[in-house]
């Protein structure tokens, strides 16, 4: 019997895993792009046929899964691993054909949007999808970090790459700086610490959220790293509904109702404060 000939491409992914095991850890994620890429010359058809976006994904090597992300100088993400190099501020319709994905998945990067931006990112996810088909969102829950910030309850907060903006005896050290990050980065550092605490004094839950948000001066250049929207179940599904998905619900990490969005490399990031919702076209 003859053996089976493997394709070219297919040649060079077994190779490429081979090497793969014996590189440093960010040599190794160059090859596991290069992996990816070659294995998704192979599934393209399929691909086509069934498309799945990871929103804002970065590093994101899943099988069919394709990328939506924008690679600029201030975040130099290597250009040849994603499929949409798309900038969310723009409020341009994503390129991509009405009802003709399957499934979205955005994991920590609505809040780092302003609000109009977030509404259109939803509602264009909602004309591309087709009928009957989900996204997936993960954000940072507001509603645990604002009790952990009233309860002082620093060690619910992870450290952020904000904490390079605070004087060194900071980083890290203070329950509000951590609870800045995570809600509207900018202000750490930026405004005084008594006017916050007045801030959380004076206001609820929500309102102080709102200040926080409304409160960046207008014409300060986005950074993509910053937080700046704040999201908890009852907001997110209010946006959500009044786009027009038919179904919005609660999920939970790692637990999606759809095996599509289940996998070692979903869910992972900030899983102690993160909400999980899922909506149906």
């Amino acid at each position: 019997m003859r053996a089976r000939m493997l394709e070219p491409s297919m040649v060079l992914m077994n190779m490429i895993r081979r090497v793969a095991v014996h590189l440093p850890t960010s040599i190794e994620m160059g090859v596991q792009c290069l992996q990816w890429k070659s294995q998704r010359a192979l599934d393209k058809k399929r691909d086509n046929e069934k498309i799945m976006i990871n929103i804002g994904a970065g590093f994101f090597p899943v099988r069919h899964w394709q990328i939506m992300d924008y690679a600029t100088s201030d975040y130099p993400f290597p250009r040849f691993i994603i499929d949409f190099n798309f900038n969310l501020l723009s409020l341009s319709q994503f390129p991509i054909r009405p009802d003709s994905v399957s499934f979205y998945y955005a994991s920590h990067c609505l809040e780092h949007l302003p609000e109009p931006c977030v509404r259109h990112v939803l509602s264009e996810v909602y004309r591309t999808l087709k009928k009957g088909q989900a996204i997936r969102i993960v954000v940072p829950d507001y509603d645990i970090l604002y009790a952990a910030l009233i309860k002082k309850q620093i060690n619910i907060f992870p450290r952020t790459d904000a904490d390079k903006y605070l004087p060194i005896k900071r980083r890290g050290q203070d329950v509000i700086d951590r609870f800045l990050n995570l809600v509207c980065t900018y202000h750490v550092g930026t405004t005084r610490k008594e006017q916050i605490e007045k801030m959380i004094k004076n206001y609820d839950a929500q309102e102080l959220a709102n200040q926080l948000v409304n409160s960046i001066p207008y014409g300060v250049p986005h950074n993509f790293s910053y937080h700046l929207n704040w999201f908890n179940y009852e907001r997110l599904a209010t946006l959500l509904t009044t786009v027009g998905y038919s179904r919005v619900y609660r999920s939970s990490a790692n637990n999606s109702e759809y095996p599509e969005f289940r996998g070692k490399y979903f869910d992972k990031t900030c899983t102690d404060i993160s909400l999980y919702m899922e909506a149906i076209k």
